[in-house]
């Protein structure tokens, strides 16, 4: 009988919300590492790498899940949508491209809405005007975790309802002239 062996993935710790392959089409590329210009207020502009920008910590964790699912919300976008960034800005760089496949236009769709509900003041704020509810599961529970929790749930349902509202809206892609 073979022993069922559990391999661990190790955890996201840096989780962006703003995803390295959106940064990356605005960067530049020093060997194998993807570097954007920053400003922070209003101070010098520097060059960051992509890796240590619009991230925070566990951002999207949720230990109440459990191990196993904990990264539910990280793990969901870097399937679903952060892939689909660099396809994305792919499409748009080819002036060639004159009709936008209706796949490629739900991605786009998705991933824009996800850079809205995604950013941490977002989630901060939505979840400092959450009322809180008793059904919420996990005794001894911080008030502070409570709201990330219903934040986070609200940010799925608010994204989807936004989608739907969008998917029949316009998309144009604007580029500069070159010689600018």
């Amino acid at each position: 009988m073979r022993e069922k062996i559990k391999i661990s993935m190790s955890k996201v710790k840096n989780q962006h919300y703003i995803p390295q392959s959106y940064l990356r089409g605005f960067g530049i590329q020093k060997k194998k590492e993807w570097y954007v210009y920053s400003r922070i207020n209003n101070e010098n502009i520097f060059l960051i790498n992509v890796k240590n920008i619009c991230a925070e910590r566990y951002l999207y964790d949720l230990p109440e899940l459990g191990e196993e699912k904990e990264q539910l919300i990280e793990k969901f976008y870097a399937k679903h949508v952060d892939g689909s960034f660099a396809e994305i800005l792919e499409f748009a760089k080819e002036e060639e491209n004159t009709v936008l496949p209706e796949e490629l236009r739900a991605k786009i769709i998705s991933s824009c809405v996800s850079l809205v509900f995604r950013t941490p003041k977002f989630l901060n704020n939505d979840a400092d005007q959450i009322k809180l509810y008793s059904d919420i599961p996990g005794e001894g529970i911080d008030e502070k975790r409570k709201r990330k929790i219903i934040a986070l749930q609200n940010h799925f349902q608010k994204s989807i309802e936004l989608i739907k509202l969008k998917y029949n809206d316009g998309i144009a892609i604007n580029r500069v002239a070159k010689d600018m």
